[in-house]
C-alpha cells in the first residue's frame, strides 16, 4: 500500500514509482494499473521502460574510477563511439548507451519492403475467413499465415464441420494462405506468442522483410495499409510498428493486436526463444503475465527499445480509429456489417466480450 496518499501516478513521487517497479511481473515489466494522466504517461515510461537491453555494438565493461561522472552505471566500449563520453569523453557524439541510434542494426533501403501476415485465432473460422478477403481486397496476394491455438477439431483427420475443420478448409480454398495449430491448447495469452514464434520463422523462410500481427478481431479495411505500414517502418529504421496501448484503467506498454516487425531484427535466437508458446495463465488463483508484458519485454531487452508510431491507429482500444475495427472500441453490429459486406457468416459463438468475460476462457 502506498502511504503518499495520491490517487493518481506521480512520477516525481517516490511512493508511487516504488509502488509501480514492486508490481513487476516475473518479465520484469511494471504491471501497476493505478490510474495515470496522459501528460504524465511520458514521465512514466522514462523512469520505468528501458530498465535492461542488449546492444549489438557493446563491447568489454569499463571499470569505474576517475573521471567517471555519473557513478550509477557501468560503462562499455562501443563497437562505434569508443568508450562512454560521459566516462572519459571518449565519444564527442555519445552521452549515454540509452541515448543511442544505433543499437540496432539498419537495413538497406527498398522502394516497397516484402510483407506477410500472420493472424492469431480460437474458435473463429469464418472470422478468419473475412480476415482473408480483406487482406486480399486491400493488400492483393500477400502470403497469410494463420496461427490456430488448438480449435476443436484438431486432429490427424479433421471433423470438416469442426472449427479446425473449417479452417483446414480455407488454407485449401485461399492461396498462400498456411495454416499452423498448437497440439494443445496454450490459451489466451501462451497461443498468442504462437504467431510471433511461429510467424516469425515462417517470414524468415519465406525471406520476407516485414511480418505484421494480427490478432483475430483486429480488422483492418483500409487500402494497402500492409505496403504503407511496412514502407514507413522500414525507412524509419526501427524494429516494430506499433502504439502504446490504453484500456480503461490498465496501461500496457504497446498494442499487441496490430504490430508490424522487421523480420531480420525479430527473428534472432535470443528473441524467438523469449517468445516461444507457453502457458502464460492464471496460476494458482492468480493473474498470469499478459502477452503484451512478454512482446515489450522482448523490444525492450533485445531490440533497441523503442517502436514507430503507426499512424494507423492511436494509443486508446476504447477509441474507435477510421477503418480499425476492434472488439474493444467496436459492437457486434459493426464487425456484422462488414461479414455482410463480404459475404460471409458471422460465427455463431461470435463476441465483442472481452475473453476473461467467457465461461471457458484459459489464459
Amino acid at each position: 500500500m502506498k502511504s503518499c496518499g495520491h490517487q493518481w501516478f506521480y512520477p516525481e513521487c517516490t511512493e508511487c514509482v516504488s509502488a509501480v517497479m514492486a508490481s513487476r511481473s516475473p518479465e520484469g515489466v511494471p504491471t501497476f494499473s493505478m490510474p495515470i494522466t496522459p501528460e504524465d504517461r511520458t514521465k512514466l515510461d522514462m523512469r520505468t521502460s528501458i530498465a535492461r537491453y542488449k546492444c549489438i555494438h557493446m563491447g568489454d565493461r569499463i571499470p569505474l574510477g576517475p573521471g567517471c561522472g555519473c557513478g550509477t552505471a557501468p560503462a562499455y566500449v562501443c563497437a562505434i563511439y569508443g568508450k562512454c563520453g560521459m566516462f572519459d569523453g571518449g565519444s564527442a557524439k555519445l552521452k549515454t548507451c540509452l541515448g543511442c541510434e544505433d543499437r540496432t542494426l539498419r537495413h538497406e533501403a527498398k522502394p516497397e519492403p516484402s510483407a506477410g501476415v500472420v493472424i492469431g485465432t480460437y474458435g473463429y473460422p469464418n472470422l478468419i475467413e473475412l480476415q482473408i478477403k480483406l487482406i486480399r481486397k486491400h493488400c492483393g496476394e500477400v502470403p497469410i499465415l494463420i496461427t490456430d491455438d488448438c480449435s476443436d477439431g484438431t486432429a490427424m483427420t479433421p471433423w470438416a464441420d469442426s472449427s479446425f475443420g473449417k479452417l483446414s478448409a480455407l488454407s485449401r480454398k485461399y492461396s498462400k494462405v498456411t495454416l499452423w495449430s498448437n497440439p494443445i491448447r496454450l490459451g489466451h495469452a501462451g497461443g498468442d506468442l504462437t504467431s510471433y514464434f511461429i510467424g516469425l520463422q515462417w517470414a524468415k523462410a519465406l525471406d520476407l522483410d516485414i511480418l505484421a500481427k494480427l490478432s483475430q478481431r483486429c480488422l483492418l479495411d483500409v487500402p494497402e495499409w500492409l505496403q504503407e505500414g511496412s514502407k514507413a517502418l522500414w525507412e524509419s529504421g526501427e524494429s516494430t510498428a506499433s502504439q502504446k496501448c490504453l484500456e480503461g484503467r490498465s496501461v500496457f506498454a504497446i498494442r499487441s493486436e496490430a504490430m508490424l516487425m522487421v523480420v531480420d531484427k525479430w527473428a534472432t535466437a535470443d528473441a524467438l526463444d523469449h517468445l516461444r508458446p507457453r502457458p502464460l495463465s492464471i496460476v494458482e488463483g492468480t493473474w498470469g503475465v499478459p502477452a503484451e508484458t512478454v512482446i515489450w519485454d522482448t523490444i525492450r531487452d533485445r531490440l533497441c527499445g523503442r517502436i514507430y508510431r503507426w499512424k494507423l491507429f492511436g494509443e486508446d482500444r476504447m477509441t474507435k480509429y477510421d477503418g480499425m475495427i476492434w472488439h474493444c472500441s467496436h459492437g457486434k453490429e459493426d464487425y456484422q456489417a462488414i461479414f455482410d459486406r463480404e459475404g460471409v457468416e458471422m460465427d455463431k459463438n461470435f463476441t465483442c466480450k472481452g475473453w476473461v468475460q467467457l465461461a471457458d476462457y484459459k489464459g
